[in-house]
């Protein structure tokens, strides 16, 4: 219908000529814009041509005018220091002649000095280093000779004892043991040469011996422990003195109780000795000729009975009474020691202890604070296997047998079983998801890439 009028209303003379008039317009329009536009872009084009080339020979200009200035400058102040330069040149001259002189005479007597000063160095390094040397050589052989070195306690006064084994004439084959004790509260240190025959007597007396020991019997450690029992302590004025007992042990105190007691379906002969410082109880067994030996200090033993006084669950509580320089009361006290001295097996062997009750209940503390340490231990172990296994396993699922099993991230192993470390644990199921994987082929060695579904078990 549009069209249709269009085209009646354009055949018409009058409209047909309006209709061009306005096209013409239009038509000149557009160009008198398009032919401004293209003048106005040449003005500027040639603008900024001609402030290009304008800035450009006005920065030469100033350069070249700036570097006329500088030269005219230069030769001007150049002039000027000649002139300056001719009349102190003479001065300047003899300063410097002075200033030399002083510098080298400085440099060579310091440089003198240095070199006696490293020389005075030098020597004085040897002298340190041969004299170091001279007593690691001799701390060297002290401590070559060294055979055992353990720390003991005697009546609250800690020493270092170190057993030392020396040569006195090594042609005829005649040895010696030096026994060192020395005590950290004074500083003082206590010597006791053995001779063979000594030292042999109280080695196998101590240890029960049927025959002759060697020195290699003699020397081992356990062995040598046993002079360590003969070591006595006296107090003079405040003074700590050890004193080392060749006799027999059991002459260290007086007798003042024997009796036979049973332990282990054995019969034991208990004996119990006194000193001014410590209880000794000893046990011989007659059938196999074995001594045991345990010793309590006074002090531990008061220590000991008030705690069992002051301990409210004990039964034992009626001890209060009991004195110590009260000589009416020796007999209650033996009694009360002798109830609780702790004749046993040894829980790691065949071999009997003699004990104190206060010291195998610390070592019966001591074993159930070492179990529950192991117990922890064994617990935060398996934990930490089993986080480890968690990260190193995931869970796939095999279409073949509708069954999940188990991969090894690291190595790609798979099994049907769960890994042991897991417990009762159980791993996620896998994620719906696709994995780049790769695979080595084991005869031509080449690495395959593929892409994985372990949920689904599509490859």
């Amino acid at each position: 219908m549009r069209s249709l009028v269009w085209a009646s209303l354009v055949m018409l003379p009058d409209v047909n000529t309006t209709i061009w008039k306005v096209a013409k317009r239009i038509a000149m329009n557009v160009e008198v814009r398009r032919v401004c536009a293209q003048t106005r872009l040449a003005a500027l084009v040639r603008k900024n041509l001609q402030q290009a080339k304008y800035s450009k020979e006005k920065v030469a200009a100033v350069v070249i005018a700036r570097y006329v200035r500088r030269f005219l400058a230069r030769n001007f102040v150049s002039k000027i220091v000649n002139a300056l330069r001719q009349d102190e040149e003479y001065k300047r001259r003899t300063n410097c002649g002075t200033v030399l002189q002083a510098a080298w005479r400085r440099y060579f007597w310091r440089s003198h000095f240095l070199l006696h000063q490293e020389r005075r160095i030098a020597d004085q390094r040897d002298l340190i280093a041969a004299t170091r040397a001279k007593h690691r050589e001799e701390r060297d052989r002290k401590y070559r000779s060294i055979v055992l070195r353990d720390v003991v306690r005697l009546d609250s006064t800690i020493a270092v004892v170190n057993i030392s084994l020396h040569d006195d004439n090594l042609l005829l084959g005649e040895y010696s043991i030096q026994l060192s004790v020395y005590v950290p509260s004074t500083k003082e240190t206590f010597n006791f040469n053995i001779d063979e025959c000594s030292l042999r007597e109280c080695i196998e007396k101590a240890v029960s011996s049927e025959g002759r020991l060697s020195w290699n019997e003699m020397l081992k450690e356990d062995v040598l422990r046993e002079l360590l029992n003969r070591l006595m302590l006296r107090v003079v004025r405040g003074r700590p003195i050890f004193v080392f007992c060749k006799r027999d042990i059991a002459e260290k105190g007086l007798l003042i109780d024997k009796r036979v007691v049973r332990a282990a379906g054995e019969l034991f002969i208990l004996s119990t000795f006194r000193s001014p410082h410590e209880f000794v109880f000893c046990t011989y067994q007659s059938s196999n000729r074995v001594q045991l030996r345990t010793k309590l200090s006074v002090a531990k033993l008061r220590e000991w009975i008030n705690e069992t006084i002051h301990n409210p669950d004990n039964e034992q509580s009626h001890v209060d009474d009991v004195s110590f320089l009260d000589p009416r009361k020796q007999t209650e006290l033996i009694e009360w020691l002798a109830k609780r001295v702790v004749l046993r097996r040894d829980p790691h062997g065949e071999v009997m202890q003699l004990r104190m009750q206060f010291e195998a209940e610390a070592e019966r503390v001591l074993g159930l604070v070492t179990k529950v340490q192991g117990q922890w231990r064994r617990l935060k172990s398996l934990r930490a296997a089993k986080e480890k296994a968690t990260e190193q396993y995931e869970k796939i699922f095999v279409r073949e047998s509708n069954a999940f099993a188990y991969r090894n991230i690291r190595t790609d192993e798979r099994q049907w079983e769960k890994p042991k470390l897991l417990g009762n644990n159980e791993l996620c199921d896998p994620i719906d998801e696709w994995r780049r994987e790769e695979s080595v082929d084991p005869s031509t060695g080449q690495r395959q890439v593929y892409y994985a579904n372990y949920a689904t078990g599509k490859p």
